[in-house]
């Protein structure tokens, strides 16, 4: 019996004292959105970004875990369709309309291209065509640009897509070393990166194709997914009212999308 009640103690003593519902949630680069360690293996310790901080304000004190995954952007997608992931940060709606999202966005994002030459502005989709464009492979832009980048995915010399977390690094190396002359990608992000490794006068902002609202969007294989969805978005709504969520954002240098 001794023997019994010790191997029971010691069973339970190998799971914590409490475990909630874990909700395992995609990330990758996109700083000061998500940021990552410099070995691009987890988050950032000091300052994981603001989309982490406003998660971690509304589902722990609620009763869930939330576990962040460094993924890739198409296998994120991937993962979170087939329901390995619970969520993924932060696609637009026109990115994954299957998948479940909250009423709440989580930013108002962006997409700019990014240039050496001064002289060139983008001005629709005319104005790529002397150009060898570089993106991320997975995002989407609006349905004219992807159309074209389909179009063109398999001449290097009018696009070359790219993959994996340190994209930014690939695309601002094959713009510095001229095997591409413009890429696509997250205004906010970009400049932040760029003002980081002194960069923002070598590289500069050339023209964007509009703005989204982006979200943490939820599995669709999952049935908790609504529920998740509603609490984010009532949690959201909490921070901004209580001034929270100003709080968060300004340890970032940056207001309230709405404002």
């Amino acid at each position: 019996m001794k023997i019994c009640l010790l191997s029971i103690v010691f069973i339970l003593s190998s799971f914590p004292a409490w475990a909630g519902p874990t909700i395992y949630v995609s990330i990758d680069e996109w700083c000061p959105y998500i940021c990552l360690n410099k070995e691009h293996t987890g988050l950032a310790a000091d300052a994981p970004g603001y989309y982490v901080d406003i998660i971690d304000a509304i589902f722990p004190p609620r009763g869930y875990d939330v576990e962040y995954v460094v993924r890739p952007w198409k296998r994120a997608l991937q993962e979170t369709r087939s329901g390995a992931l619970n969520a993924i940060l932060s696609p637009a709606k026109e990115e994954a309309p299957d998948f479940i999202f909250p009423e709440e966005e989580l930013a108002h994002l962006c997409w700019c291209f990014y240039t050496k030459n001064r002289t060139w502005t983008f001005r629709g989709i005319e104005s790529l065509n002397n150009q060898i464009v570089g993106y991320l492979e997975g995002n989407h832009f609006n349905n004219e640009l992807d159309a074209y980048l389909r179009r063109n995915r398999n001449n290097p010399q009018k696009v070359q897509a790219v993959h994996g977390l340190n994209f930014l690094d690939i695309n601002k190396n094959k713009l510095l070393q001229g095997r591409i002359t413009v890429f696509i990608e997250e205004s906010a992000t970009t400049d932040h990166y760029l003002a980081e490794h002194g960069l923002d006068e070598a590289v500069v902002k050339a023209g964007c194709i509009g703005c989204w609202h982006m979200y943490m969007a939820f599995s669709p294989a999952h049935e908790e997914s609504a529920e998740y969805a509603a609490i984010f978005s009532s949690g959201l709504r909490e921070l901004r009212r209580s001034g929270q969520l100003d709080e968060i954002l300004s340890r970032y240098g940056l207001k309230d999308w709405r404002d």
